[in-house]
């Protein structure tokens, strides 16, 4: 996908962010985050290619995932 540096830039610094602040963070707080490319059914509905998208059901999955965890400090990557 053409011009996507800014969106990659921008997903870097939330990345690094949830790592670092989680490492800041009291002993009950807690901060993640999921990461995907774009989702399977917005790409079909703006006519964008979505060979190698994620459906928004597996994306659901990860988020459900994260929520149930008591992790913190989580990037998690959702890939086709």
């Amino acid at each position: 996908m053409p011009n996507t540096a800014a969106i990659a830039i921008a997903t870097a610094g939330v990345d690094a962010f949830v790592r670092t602040v989680a490492l800041e963070l009291a002993d009950d707080k807690r901060i993640n985050s999921v990461s995907l490319s774009l989702v399977k059914e917005s790409a079909e509905k703006f006519g964008i290619d979505s060979t190698h998208c994620v459906p928004a059901a597996k994306v659901a999955e990860h988020y459900r995932d994260v929520l149930g965890s008591s992790e913190s400090g989580q990037v998690v990557l959702v890939q086709n």
